[in-house]
């Protein structure tokens, strides 16, 4: 294949990217991300091995900074000892000391949240973890969706036709069109990097490009190989007869 049609092949891919994947990127965005995140892979078998322990790859345990016990603690009425955001984190780790949180500014998004939680468990008589209340915000938020009660962000981010009859249509008409809009601005999470699998040794190693190789030792290799011996001692499983 030509090189010509290998870029009209690629092409065709960015409309398909930017409708459900990226809505709130310029086309030209989702060209520069398409072709970074597709050298990323294909150069991944000449670069360096996994570097799951280095302070930059790690996995990281934190949660939003409207679910922060620091950054909270002159709203939320009760806190979850230990839940600290990122920034609260890493100043955690560089001093030794927690963050002096005061005055702490949020955008009206965020203060909402921490309204609406505050709320929720006045309405419960207990505490809500925060698992339990983003669940229940993700079924409040699909219900509006359901309904066509869209912000002007969301109106900009989703082409549905026949929504401005909403009043005329049917029950049926309207669930399905509900649907559609769900589907459209449901969140989609871009898979920038793959989740190191390095120690499970059914897997093999995920290479990613980094400045310092990390290598497996010696008895999680030959654990591998073992694990991998055992797979194959096993019996194939017997073909039925039809």
């Amino acid at each position: 294949m030509s090189r010509r049609k290998l870029q009209e092949k690629s092409r065709h891919h960015f409309p398909t990217i930017h409708n459900f994947q990226m809505k709130n990127h310029h086309i030209a965005e989702v060209s520069k991300f398409y072709h970074n995140f597709k050298n990323f892979y294909l150069g991944a078998d000449s670069t360096e091995g996994c570097n799951y322990r280095g302070p930059l790859c790690m996995n990281l345990d934190f949660v939003p900074r409207w679910a922060c016990s620091n950054c909270t603690k002159a709203l939320r009425m009760s806190l979850a000892q230990g839940d600290l955001c990122l920034i609260c984190q890493t100043y955690l780790q560089l001093t030794g000391k927690i963050r002096p949180a005061s005055n702490v500014v949020f955008n009206d998004e965020d203060f909402q949240k921490i309204q609406d939680w505050n709320q929720m468990e006045i309405s419960e008589g207990r505490s809500i973890q925060m698992v339990e209340f983003e669940k229940i915000q993700e079924e409040k938020i699909t219900n509006r969706w359901m309904r066509n009660e869209l912000t002007e962000e969301e109106e900009d981010m989703i082409d549905i036709p026949h929504r401005g009859r909403w009043n005329k249509l049917t029950e049926t008409e309207k669930m399905e069109i509900g649907a559609k809009i769900v589907e459209q601005l449901k969140p989609h999470p871009l898979p920038l990097f793959k989740k190191c699998q390095c120690e499970d040794v059914e897997n093999v190693p995920i290479r990613a490009p980094s400045p310092v190789r990390v290598m497996m030792s010696r008895e999680m290799i030959l654990k591998s190989f073992r694990k991998i011996g055992e797979e194959v001692k096993k019996p194939t499983a017997k073909r039925r007869k039809m």
